[in-house]
């Protein structure tokens, strides 16, 4: 259920970045979206968190089950660098830095379509058995269904 959450969570980032930052400037940006990007961080170092406490099995088919082994094996991994380089609040941090500069709402755009490559995540999740093909499309819905939200939403105010 939590890696089904997680590529709920992408594929709504997907549709939503590109289509926040085209379309809203700054004295349209919502509240809200900066509540989405504060919780959806907390959500990502949630999973990073996970990723240190689960099981995996290595090349050998073996389920490793050692805490240690797997945090180390995480740790070493391309996928805690990318983990943790579209988890940490820069574009957030940069934004305030940069507070009453021109240049502000340009630098954060570009800075959040950075998570975007949180999509390198999903096709890691599509090799893992566990996730059937039913979850998938229901994920994939789930994210077109927020986005379809989201744009209705935009129109209509």
């Amino acid at each position: 259920m939590w890696n089904a959450f997680i590529i709920a969570m992408i594929i709504y980032g997907a549709f939503w970045y590109p289509l926040a930052f085209a379309f809203l400037f700054k004295d349209a940006w919502e509240t809200g979206s900066f509540v989405f990007e504060i919780v959806s961080i907390f959500i990502f170092a949630a999973d990073i968190l996970m990723n240190m406490q689960t099981t995996y099995t290595n090349e050998n088919n073996e389920e490793i089950v050692d805490v240690g082994m797997i945090r180390k094996g995480y740790l070493k991994s391309k996928m805690f660098l990318l983990d943790l380089i579209t988890t940490l609040p820069i574009p957030e941090i940069v934004f305030a830095a940069l507070s009453g500069s021109d240049d502000q709402w340009l630098v954060y755009s570009i800075l959040c379509l950075l998570r975007m490559l949180r999509l390198i995540k999903i096709s890691n999740y599509l090799e893992d058995r566990t996730l059937t093909l039913r979850a998938k499309l229901a994920q994939f819905f789930i994210g077109c269904f927020l986005m379809v939200m989201r744009l209705t939403d935009n129109f209509l105010t």
